[in-house]
C-alpha cells in the first residue's frame, strides 16, 4: 500500500514537472484514437469494464492500474509514448494485450475459500479480449464483506491470498 502510493506521487511529481496531466495525456490519446492514428489504442482500463457498486471502493483500492492505457500492440505503445512526448504531456503507463496471452490460461474459474469471491470475475467487459488486461490487474484478488473475513481468508488456510474488503481494506499475503 505504501508503495504504491509513493510510486503514485512519483508519477504524479514527473507528469508535473513534464508538463501533462492525467487527463490531459488521457484526452490526447483518446482524440489519436478517435481520428484513426494510433489504431492499437484501446483505452484507460477503468474505462473498459464496469462492476457492480457494492464492489466499487474495493477495485478501486485493489486495481492500482486502472489508469493505465491498454493497448492491442507494442507498436500502438510505442505511438502512444511518441505522441505523449511530443506533445510535452508526461508518461503513462501501458498493458500491451498481446503480451498477456499467457495469462488467458489462468482467467478460468477457480474455487475461493470461505464464500470470498474472486474480483477479477465481477468484472463486466464489453468486449471479452480486454478481459485480460483486468487479470493482468487483479489476478486472483479476492473480495470480502469485512475485515475479519478477509483477515482468515488470506492467512487461515494453507494457501495465502491477497484479499480486498468491500470497504476498501487490502491485506497482502
Amino acid at each position: 500500500e505504501e508503495q504504491r502510493a509513493a510510486a503514485a506521487k512519483l508519477e504524479e511529481g514527473v507528469a508535473a514537472r513534464s508538463g501533462g496531466s492525467m487527463n490531459e495525456r488521457l484526452r490526447a490519446l483518446m482524440e489519436a484514437k478517435r481520428n484513426g492514428s494510433i489504431p492499437g489504442l484501446v483505452g484507460r482500463l477503468g474505462s473498459l469494464g464496469s462492476i457492480a457498486p457494492e464492489y466499487d471502493c474495493a477495485i478501486s483500492t485493489a486495481c492500482g492500474p486502472l489508469d493505465w492505457i491498454v493497448v492491442r500492440d507494442t507498436a500502438a505503445a510505442q505511438q502512444s509514448v511518441e505522441l505523449l512526448r511530443e506533445r510535452g504531456l508526461g508518461v503513462a503507463t501501458f498493458v500491451v494485450l498481446d503480451k498477456q496471452a499467457h495469462l488467458e490460461k489462468r482467467m478460468a474459474p477457480i474455487e475461493t475459500p470461505k464464500g470470498s469471491r474472486r474480483l477479477f470475475d465481477l468484472v463486466d467487459c464489453t468486449d471479452p479480449s480486454h478481459r485480460v488486461a483486468f487479470y493482468f490487474a487483479l489476478h486472483d484478488t479476492l473480495v470480502c464483506g469485512d475485515k475479519k473475513l478477509a483477515s482468515d481468508v488470506a492467512m487461515g488456510g494453507a494457501k495465502r491470498w491477497r484479499v480486498v474488503t468491500t470497504d476498501g481494506v487490502v491485506i497482502n499475503p
